[in-house]
């Protein structure tokens, strides 16, 4: 395309009961989605989940790239095996989307998935592969935005379904919120020698969706997200004193318990500093990790730390570390959104960040990395190398000086752990009247400062995102 294209039109398989379905899903599921009346809720998702025992499939996420301020979008369906609703314009960009989700394994044909080794390659309609062959317009997009963690193995799966079904690699787009995605696939491509490539494109959609939700915050505006209607709250200015102490010095908040959230926890209980923090964690419910001495190589290779790690663990198989909560009982079905209650704030001085990723490829940056900011408090970062550099690009400020801020370029993983842990303790030996007098002095100058980059950033001009995302096309 030598142009930008006047619309963005995306398009699906099917449209019934004034639902889009997910593209490229086995027909052999579509019954429960029949069934259900073609209802794509969170309820839906569960469902088949428990009949499948894997995910599906999702809606596309719309982020920076289709907002309707910037981009007339619509959406051209059709029903595959019938008529194509396609008009043959070259002025518009046609994205046919498959949306993983939650359910990358189904999508991409893993062999213990529902699709038994088949990737979404095989359910893509045969009249859709020929748009995608050959209109020069009409392209496949993977958009997996909505995720960072990245399976560099999907990348075999794309090449070598694309040419198995002769779909040629630069129709093919991958968007993931993944902002060293260009380098990885890069060297990915290098080490299996392979000729072409696909286009791949990072993206941030949690910085946007968080900015709305505290935007309406601060309008005191109801907020929701899937089926869950909370009344929550944020930290607004007024509701600081600055001249109290506070009862906490860390606030910490885990669900699924990862790796690098269940180290720490043993870590601060072995330091006997849990009782410095709000933290929240459950064993039973949310243990997503089983650490034991092999598990543990897939991290590091210091033995003496492992070990300390493992002397500690046995307080959690023997129950003497149990669950701990901060404001909501319930962890599995708590969010990253509308689940917002800004007296946990009010009771700590500094957020400890504990990201999606740590161990994993890739630097992806979660709604949970903006909940700081948004809620007036100075925070550590828990998550990727260069995640504060990458935080500081948008515009917001960190605490290096007070906080040793050196651990953001520690590239090995055990090393960076390790260096954050003995930050911790440093930090949780300071009086907490100190720690009042430092958040007294950044109150305005970052904090507040901070607030207000999160809340602008919903109405910055995205046109920018959208063109370097059409340059992909040119």
């Amino acid at each position: 395309m030598n142009k930008s294209p006047r619309k963005i039109k995306k398009v699906y398989d099917y449209y019934a009961n004034k639902n889009v379905l997910p593209n490229a899903l086995n027909p052999e599921f579509i019954r429960l989605l029949i069934e259900r009346g073609y209802d794509r809720s969170s309820d839906f998702l569960d469902v088949f989940m428990k009949t499948y025992n894997d995910g599906i499939n999702s809606w596309d996420l719309d982020g920076n790239l289709y907002e309707n301020n910037i981009v007339d979008t619509e959406i051209s369906t059709f029903d595959a095996y019938k008529e194509i609703v396609y008009s043959g314009d070259k002025e518009n960009l046609y994205l046919y989307t498959v949306c993983p989700f939650g359910g990358a394994s189904s999508t991409y044909g893993y062999p213990s998935s529902y699709s038994d080794g088949r990737s979404f390659f095989y359910f893509i309609p045969e009249v859709t592969k020929k748009l995608i062959r050959e209109e020069s317009n009409f392209y496949l997009m993977i958009n997996y935005g909505n995720e960072g963690t990245l399976d560099l193995h999907w990348f075999d799966v794309i090449h070598y379904n694309a040419e198995l079904f002769n779909i040629p690699l630069d129709k093919i787009v991958f968007i993931i919120s993944d902002f060293t995605i260009k380098e990885n696939y890069e060297k990915y491509c290098e080490s299996r020698k392979y000729d072409g490539r696909i286009k791949v494109f990072p993206t941030m959609w949690s910085l946007s969706a968080k900015s709305e939700e505290y935007t309406k915050l601060l309008r005191d505006e109801k907020t929701s997200f899937n089926d869950y209607h909370n009344v929550c709250s944020v930290v607004k200015k007024d509701n600081v004193d600055l001249d109290t102490v506070r009862d906490k010095h860390f606030l910490m908040f885990n669900r699924r318990l990862r790796p690098h959230r269940y180290y720490s926890i043993l870590l601060f209980n072995q330091m006997n500093i849990l009782d410095k923090f709000d933290i929240s964690f459950d064993f039973d419910t949310c243990k997503t990790y089983n650490f034991d001495e092999e598990n543990y190589k897939y991290h590091g290779t210091d033995i003496e730390f492992r070990n300390k790690l493992l002397k500690e663990n046995k307080k959690v198989e023997s129950g003497e570390l149990t669950k701990r909560i901060i404001d909501y009982d319930d962890l599995p079905n708590v969010w990253g959104f509308n689940f917002e209650q800004k007296e946990s704030y009010l009771n700590s001085y500094i957020h400890i960040i504990s990201e999606t990723n740590f161990y994993e490829k890739g630097l992806y940056l979660s709604e949970k990395t903006w909940k700081p900011m948004g809620q007036l408090q100075p925070f550590i970062m828990m998550g990727p190398a260069n995640s504060l550099e990458l935080i500081r690009s948008y515009g917001f400020k960190t605490f290096d000086g007070f906080i040793d801020e050196s651990y953001d370029k520690i590239e090995d993983n055990e090393e960076r752990f390790k260096f954050l842990i003995k930050e911790i303790e440093r930090l949780s030996n300071i009086p907490k009247e100190e720690l009042k007098n430092w958040y007294k002095s950044i109150f305005n100058d970052i904090l507040v400062h901070n607030q207000q980059v999160l809340i602008d950033y919903k109405d910055k001009d995205k046109t920018e995102i959208r063109n370097e995302f059409l340059g992909l096309f040119r």
